[in-house]
């Protein structure tokens, strides 16, 4: 049998690999480059995630809900300024009102006192506050209110009846022309009717420029007043 020579080279030279060892060998390569890449994008999609300049400006934006309910909250400097605020708006509508009211004046309204000894009359000036403007005539409506508790405790009487109503007063050429209601005879006998005229004189010639009265009923002219029928020469400049 023949001897085969080998080749000292084949001994040397490593072997050849196949074709098919090969592709196997890059292929998984190939797997592993890919599965660190994508490891690498994953860390790198972490990190974006983390760090989002949008999502912390919106972050620092939005309020915290803790901060919210403070601001809402006012503070006591705000609340000072508004009741502040509330103080100089009461203020005001109080001036307002003060303003819209009617100014008033002080007059003197006569009423009556009686010696218990003598039985003289005497006509006692008290002041009152009325609304300006017809001064004289809010000077002789008092005198249809009447005297206070107190007046009358100390003894102080009035002959007016509280139901007479003063329809106009006007002074002209020295003469306070006054028009009541009929009222003013109402159980008007002797002194009385005589002392409502001289409560209506007294009162009204306070006055600057009144000299005497002239009385009307209802706008019409009268001869009397009360039931006595004592006849009165219009206008009178004394009292009677």
């Amino acid at each position: 049998m023949a001897r085969v020579k080998k080749d000292p080279l084949k001994a040397v030279l490593p072997k050849k690999t196949s074709t098919r060892a090969k592709k196997k060998t890059s292929s998984a390569h190939y797997v592993l480059i890919i599965m660190i890449l994508v490891a690498v994008i994953a860390v790198l999609a972490v990190n974006i995630l983390d760090y989002n300049p949008a999502a912390s400006h919106v972050q620092k934006e939005l309020p915290h809900e803790d901060s919210v309910k403070s601001q809402e909250k006012p503070s006591d400097d705000k609340t000072e300024i508004a009741d502040e605020i509330k103080d100089e708006k009461n203020d005001e509508k109080k001036e307002n009102s003060e303003e819209n009211l009617p100014k008033q004046v002080k007059v003197k309204s006569f009423f009556i006192s009686v010696n218990e000894d003598s039985g003289k009359i005497k006509y006692i000036p008290f002041e009152r506050s009325v609304p300006a403007g017809n001064d004289l005539r809010e000077a002789l409506t008092v005198l249809s209110k009447g005297l206070s508790r107190d007046e009358e405790k100390k003894g102080f009487l009035s002959s007016i009846p509280k139901s007479l109503k003063v329809h106009s007063a006007v002074i002209r050429g020295g003469i306070a022309y006054i028009d009541v209601s009929s009222d003013i005879s109402h159980e008007a006998f002797g002194d009385i009717a005589l002392s409502r005229v001289n409560q209506i004189y007294y009162t009204a010639r306070q006055f600057p420029g009144v000299k005497g009265i002239s009385i009307t009923v209802n706008g019409k002219k009268v001869n009397s007043i009360g039931q006595d029928g004592r006849i009165i020469q219009w206008p009178i400049r004394n009292p009677l």
